[in-house]
């Protein structure tokens, strides 16, 4: 939300490579935490192999779809929302991981061919990703004091498979504040990234 105000950085359509970025962090490094603090260590192995399909399918769609096209990123925006929203819910929760990967791959294949982004893209993911960790950090510390009255105990159980934290409210509580955050900040990134793309096309017309 702070790299909207494009004057301080002058980032532009560079903002939505930062949001992906963070959000494919996510994925991977909340899932590492979610399944071990569940004892579900054998579910790693199937997030990634998930992550790895909708990676091979994004390529596959991405030879067969036509870029760069608003529709497409429009849609992978909503796959994007809809996909956090159902990794609320642990039963479906790699339902929902899978949806929001693939909708992400499909979302980043387009903003980068869209004729808008510099070369810096990787860089701009890759800060994303950063800042990611250090959110997801500070965010799983907070809870864990204001919950468990210690600011380590979720990283504990990350370790020691507590079953006392099995299914942890705590847990959950770090879930739900992150992936509102992404919805809330990838609306506004994403209306801002489409008037950048319709500016694009009328000035180009």
């Amino acid at each position: 939300m702070f790299f909207l105000y494009q004057d301080i950085f002058r980032i532009y359509e560079q903002t939505y490579q930062f949001w992906l970025g963070a959000l494919k962090n996510f994925l991977i490094i909340y899932s590492l935490f979610w399944f071990f603090i569940r004892g579900q260590v054998s579910l790693i192995i199937w997030s990634f192999i998930i992550l790895m399909l909708s990676n091979f399918l994004g390529t596959l769609l991405y030879h067969k779809l036509t870029y760069p096209n608003v529709t497409i990123q429009i849609g992978a925006f909503l796959g994007i929302v809809c996909g956090l929203l159902l990794m609320l819910s642990s039963r479906i929760y790699l339902v929902g991981y899978f949806i929001t990967a693939l909708s992400a791959m499909i979302a980043g294949k387009a903003n980068t061919n869209d004729g808008l982004l510099p070369d810096k893209s990787g860089q701009i993911k890759t800060l994303g990703s950063l800042l990611q960790q250090v959110c997801l950090g500070l965010t799983i510390e907070l809870v864990s004091l204001w919950q468990l009255h210690s600011p380590t105990a979720l990283l504990y159980s990350n370790v020691y498979h507590q079953a006392m934290l099995k299914d942890s409210l705590p847990a959950f509580i770090v879930r739900l504040i992150l992936i509102s955050l992404f919805i809330i900040s990838g609306n506004l990134i994403f209306s801002w990234h489409l008037y950048r793309l319709y500016s694009a096309k009328h000035n180009s017309h």
